[in-house]
């Protein structure tokens, strides 16, 4: 299954992926105060009105799209056969499902959902019924 992500990179690090990745475009600063346009076909990288940017200290917003398999650590609600729902940080379903981690037995997780950056629950990733959704 493939999700999308927002990640924040250095300069550095945006060029290096978009390189790597053949991205071209607009890439805007976290704070939105620098936007750098990078074009494949040309070559180059152009800055808003000529500024500087400090190459380690501004972050960019970097929208990827990341393939996530049982193991990926994610921010994820689970909801119960009892309709209760539980959040998780960083965690990953294997986690979720080892036997090592009681409450989960103890709990029945019928449904593991993304959880989206304000709290709210996103897409289906995993169901009892089928597990890892495609």
């Amino acid at each position: 299954m493939k999700i999308k992500r927002t990640v924040e990179m250095d300069l550095i690090e945006l060029l290096t992926w978009a390189k790597d990745n053949g991205k071209t475009g607009d890439f805007y600063g976290v704070d939105e105060d620098y936007r750098v346009f990078i074009s494949a076909h040309h070559g180059w990288v152009q800055t808003d009105n000529g500024k500087k940017i400090p190459e380690f200290e501004t972050k960019f917003k970097v929208e990827q799209e990341v393939e996530i398999t049982e193991e990926t650590k994610l921010n994820i609600v689970t909801v119960s056969n009892d309709h209760e729902t539980y959040a998780y940080e960083n965690t990953s379903i294997y986690d979720l499902l080892s036997e090592e981690n009681v409450l989960f037995e103890e709990y029945q997780a019928k449904f593991i959902y993304l959880q989206n950056p304000d709290g709210s629950i996103g897409e289906l990733i995993w169901s009892k019924e089928r597990g890892l959704v495609d």
